[in-house]
């Protein structure tokens, strides 16, 4: 939203007149937005193996998750947080009918004129150093580029679409709120690596439980019945699956155990010993916890008898 009247101002430069030179000036100006964020996201793709080293490590992984409830904080509308003065946007101009001046002032709004993203643009990028996958974090960044793009592409393409766009209000702020809650769960995605299984069930029972309450009481000081409605739905949806959490973790984490599957050991030694007497094969699963394929097989292959 704050990026349209700065699209709007862009196009208006360049004087035209044309519907379909509209529409490739700003299909230019919203692939230069999609591209640098694509870079970033191939930048941490590239990082992706140094960053699953370090995912295991708490000295690097709590700092990463104190900065995610900064800006999850921030969002939720606890405090604000303000653009330094020198990544502010200046005034920029557009040589009129230029594709090329249309994409490169894209491309510097990308990292300029959009500090509003900054906390999803931070968790996401952060989320793809854990995929290992260039060719991924490339296209989820580009993916995130053009989503940004589309109401852009629409208001630069027919300049009387301005006009229908919902206003910006307090809907604006609910949904910021909503989003910052998103957040506080991603820091649950990155804290899974280094807090053993039983307790991250009982971190999560206890984050879906305060933030239902959260719901719930954000909902009887809302601005509208609509939104007092939603609030009130989520909040008892996150108290009842905070309920379900709790007795899913009871049956599998803190009931008494059944071993089915017996052929497994945990001591090396032990096996190798077992393996020589029995003149057998060894075969061994070797994985770590940031590891997010080895989670898939653990859960999929091996957890069936």
């Amino acid at each position: 939203y704050p990026m349209i009247p700065i699209t709007a101002g862009i196009l208006q430069s360049q004087e035209s007149k044309s519907l379909l030179t509209s529409f490739f000036l700003s299909l230019s100006y919203t692939v230069g937005i999609a591209t640098t964020f694509a870079i970033l996201g191939l930048l941490a793709a590239f990082a992706g193996q140094a960053m699953g080293q370090l995912m295991s490590h708490p000295a690097f992984v709590i700092p990463l998750v104190c900065i995610l409830v900064y800006l999850s904080f921030s969002m939720i509308g606890l405090y604000n947080m303000y653009v330094p003065r020198f990544l502010q946007p200046r005034g920029h101009t557009v040589r009129a009918g230029s594709f090329v001046s249309a994409f490169t002032f894209g491309a510097i709004s990308g990292v300029i004129a959009s500090p509003c993203l900054s906390p999803g643009l931070v968790c996401l990028l952060c989320l793809v150093t854990t995929l290992n996958s260039v060719f991924l974090g490339f296209l989820l960044l580009f993916a995130f580029g053009i989503g940004l793009g589309v109401p852009l592409l629409i208001i630069g393409t027919f300049s009387s679409s301005l006009s229908v766009l919902p206003r910006a209000g307090i809907w604006m702020v609910e949904i910021k709120t909503l989003f910052g809650f998103a957040m506080l769960g991603m820091c649950l995605y990155f804290l899974n690596y280094i807090i053993p299984a039983h307790i991250m069930a009982l971190v999560l029972i206890g984050f879906t439980c305060i933030v239902g309450l959260c719901f719930l009481f954000i909902a009887r000081i809302a601005h509208s019945n609509v939104w007092k409605s939603i609030y009130t739905v989520l909040g008892i949806l996150l108290l009842l699956s905070s309920a379900y959490l709790a007795y899913h973790s009871l049956q599998k984490y803190y009931s008494p155990k059944h071993d089915t599957h017996s052929g497994w050991q945990t001591d090396y030694q032990k096996a190798l010993s077992i393996a020589r007497a029995e003149n057998k094969k060894l075969f061994v699963d070797i994985g770590a916890p940031f590891c997010s394929i080895c989670r898939a097989i653990d859960a999929s292959l091996f957890a069936d008898d």
